[in-house]
C-alpha cells in the first residue's frame, strides 16, 4: 500500500513540475509597441482610469452598449476579486496574441492581448 502511495505521489510531483515548466518566461521580450500598450492597460487598471485602460483599444472593442464606463465597471469588478496589479511576466506571442502571467495582490491570472497590425487592442482576456 505504501508503494502505491509513493508511486502516486511521484506521478503527482512530476505532473506539477511539468505544468509549471510549461509556462516559462519568454526569452524574447515583447516589441516596444507592446510594452506601451501593456503599460496603459496596467496603469489604467491600477488607477481605475478607463480612458488610459482603453487608450489603445480598436473600435471593435466598443460594440453597441460598450463604453469606457462599461470597462470601468469591469476594472472595478476585477480589482474587487484580484486586487492591485503588482507585476507581470511575458510568456510569449503567437499570431498577434501576446500573453503574460500577471501577479495581483490576491491571485495570479493569465493576460491575453490580441493586437492588429497598427498595435490596437482587438481582444483582451484575463484567465
Amino acid at each position: 500500500m505504501l508503494t502505491r502511495f509513493r508511486v502516486f505521489l511521484a506521478v503527482l510531483v512530476v505532473m506539477l513540475l511539468a505544468a509549471v515548466g510549461c509556462e516559462r518566461a519568454s526569452e524574447t521580450p515583447p516589441p516596444d509597441e507592446m510594452a506601451t500598450v501593456l503599460s496603459n492597460v496596467r496603469e489604467g487598471y491600477n488607477a481605475e482610469d478607463a480612458g488610459l485602460f482603453c487608450a489603445d483599444f480598436d473600435e471593435v472593442m466598443f460594440p453597441e452598449g460598450y463604453t469606457q464606463d462599461t470597462y470601468l465597471e469591469t476594472i472595478q469588478q476585477l480589482q474587487a476579486q484580484l486586487g492591485e496589479w503588482r507585476s507581470e511576466v511575458y510568456l510569449g506571442t503567437e499570431d498577434n496574441q501576446y500573453t503574460w502571467r500577471v501577479t495581483f495582490a490576491n491571485a495570479k491570472a493569465k493576460l491575453l492581448l490580441v493586437m492588429d497590425e497598427e498595435w490596437h487592442v482587438t481582444g483582451l482576456w484575463f484567465r
